[in-house]
């Protein structure tokens, strides 16, 4: 999983998504907090249309599929991780949402609140039904 600068992009690659990379420019062009942040957001959510096709290849027709995600934020701007991820879900035509519950608000890196102010996250349970 690219879920850090360090993550190594697979021989194969997961879709892309288009306001993801509108998402990875933004980051790049106000200033990567690190070398790569742009880079290893798309490619998480990249590795993450490969989980959901795997999970898809391996679970029956009415299966629940629960799974707990943070939003981030890099260089000001939100990542709504729950949201994309559901979104990708649901236009591969193999899962139903059947919830986004928020289960809490984080907080930011100091990093991040030093430069782009405290702005809380969310961190969710995404429900989903296999079709």
């Amino acid at each position: 999983m690219r879920s850090h600068i360090e993550a190594k992009s697979p021989a194969i690659n997961g879709a892309s998504n288009k306001l993801v990379k509108t998402l990875a420019e933004m980051i790049y062009e106000r200033g990567e907090s690190y070398k790569g942040v742009a880079k290893m957001v798309e490619g998480y959510f990249e590795d993450m249309n490969l989980v959901f096709n795997n999970l898809a290849n391996s679970t029956a027709s009415k299966s629940k599929i629960a799974i707990i995600v943070g939003c981030s934020r890099w260089s000001g701007v939100v990542i709504p991780t729950d949201l994309l991820i559901a979104d990708q879900a649901v236009k591969s035509g193999r899962y139903r949402i059947i919830s986004i519950d928020i289960v809490r608000y984080k907080g930011n890196a100091p990093q991040q609140m030093a430069l782009w102010g405290r702005y809380p996250v969310r961190e969710s349970v995404i429900t989903l039904e296999r079709v």
